[in-house]
């Protein structure tokens, strides 16, 4: 799902042995570039909004 809605870079898979030294570089980044993570994660939910409206309009035709 992060991928679907621009957030790929912050996926962060703890169950993967090879993918941990990378959590600490993403935080630190998360956190030097705040204003720009805002706007990023505003940007994913307002996709994920539109994308929750066309669902429900497609059940409410069928329902």
């Amino acid at each position: 799902m992060w991928r679907d809605i621009g957030l790929d870079d912050w996926l962060l898979n703890l169950d993967a042995e090879q993918e941990i030294e990378g959590i600490l570089p993403t935080v630190l980044a998360m956190a030097k570039m705040q204003q720009w993570q805002k706007k990023k994660a505003l940007k994913a939910k307002k996709l994920v909004e539109k994308r929750q409206i066309k669902t429900m309009q497609v059940l409410k035709k069928y329902l």
